[in-house]
């Protein structure tokens, strides 16, 4: 295998930019976090979790398994629905999702 169980971090140290903190600004010279991003930061994870735990009830909800089913609509086991419901209920669920994903980037970019 291309990583092994004794190197876990080297996926993520495949995958993660060292340099994107820099890029956005995140740190400083001394690589000191000013206050308001400080509290920037956590209001943005304190939303992502938010829309997580959103997620998680809408994929309780229709008993799907995957974020991806949830997002894309398409739906690998329904619960013994006829095609015609599977449908609708894809397209509701296709609905719901983009509605979440609107309110939750609304909401981002509004705050100061």
């Amino acid at each position: 295998p291309f990583f092994s169980a004794q190197q876990p971090n080297k996926l993520l140290d495949a995958i993660y930019n060292s340099k994107v903190p820099h890029i956005l600004g995140l740190f400083g010279e001394a690589d000191n976090l000013s206050v308001d991003k400080v509290k920037y930061l956590r209001w943005a994870r304190e939303l992502s979790c938010e829309f997580n735990d959103e997620l998680l009830a809408m994929m309780n909800k229709y008993h799907i398994q995957s974020e991806s089913e949830l997002v894309t609509g398409c739906i690998h086991k329904y619960h013994k629905l006829s095609k015609r419901r599977q449908h609708a209920l894809a397209e509701e669920i296709r609905r719901q999702y983009r509605q979440l994903e609107v309110e939750t980037r609304k909401y981002f970019f509004e705050q100061p």
